[in-house]
């Protein structure tokens, strides 16, 4: 168990981890979700602070779009090596999309 379970907001746990699962997000991206967070008061300041400095650390700028598909794309290949091949993806309903 994390210990900021303890003591954030779900809202912050939700976003906290989105930002360090490893899929890439934009800088700016981020910023604005916990600038929304934040303006409807379901974040404190403090919790706006950390949130900001995880996205400046993880976060990836002016990425074009190809650049962002090329992150994501190595991302799936990485959960793919981790899962072998030959095994179903641990979510039930992928295997529809496939």
């Amino acid at each position: 168990m994390i210990e900021n379970e303890k003591t954030h907001s779900a809202k912050y746990q939700v976003l906290y981890n989105r930002l360090t699962n490893g899929t890439p997000f934009t800088t700016d991206t981020a910023q604005a979700r916990i600038t929304a967070l934040a303006d409807a008061l379901e974040i404190t300041q403090e919790e706006a602070d950390e949130l900001a400095a995880l996205a400046k650390a993880h976060g990836t700028s002016g990425a074009t779009l190809e650049e962002r598909v090329d992150a994501l794309e190595n991302v799936e290949r990485n959960q793919n090596e981790n899962h072998g091949e030959g095994f179903p993806h641990p979510h039930p309903k992928w295997r529809r999309f496939r």
